[in-house]
């Protein structure tokens, strides 16, 4: 049981480290990056795929975490553009750009699974 309880564990680390390095990645730009995947081009409910797509589709992001079975990985979508202001006129579009990104981490062993989903805003102007 208890080692039953460590793979878990080791697996939720694992996909928080994901969700760690997406938001540090997307933190620095100064433009939108281009590893962003947009919705709709992706299947609709990430947290359903099996171990074979995330190991092998090309949309999701590999995180080096040597203590686990599989690096965890994950996909940043944008979901979203929320503007500053409703009022309508001429003159630059301010706001903040959200991102879904959604990580699956595995423990010890491929056995134990953690899939974890966060928002994260970002403006670029």
């Amino acid at each position: 049981m208890t080692g039953g309880l460590r793979d878990r564990d080791l697996a939720f680390q694992a996909a928080e480290a994901a969700l760690r390095e997406a938001e540090e990645g997307i933190a620095p730009q100064v433009t939108e990056p281009s590893w962003i995947q947009h919705l709709g081009n992706l299947p609709n409910d990430l947290t359903a795929q099996s171990h074979t797509w995330w190991t092998n589709d090309s949309n999701t992001q590999e995180v080096d975490f040597e203590i686990v079975a599989t690096n965890p990985r994950y996909v940043s979508e944008g979901e979203a553009f929320l503007r500053d202001t409703l009022r309508i006129g001429s003159g630059p579009v301010t706001g903040r750009h959200i991102y879904r990104t959604t990580s699956r981490g595995t423990g010890g062993t491929d056995n134990a699974v953690i899939i974890l989903r966060s928002r994260y805003a970002k403006r670029y102007n």
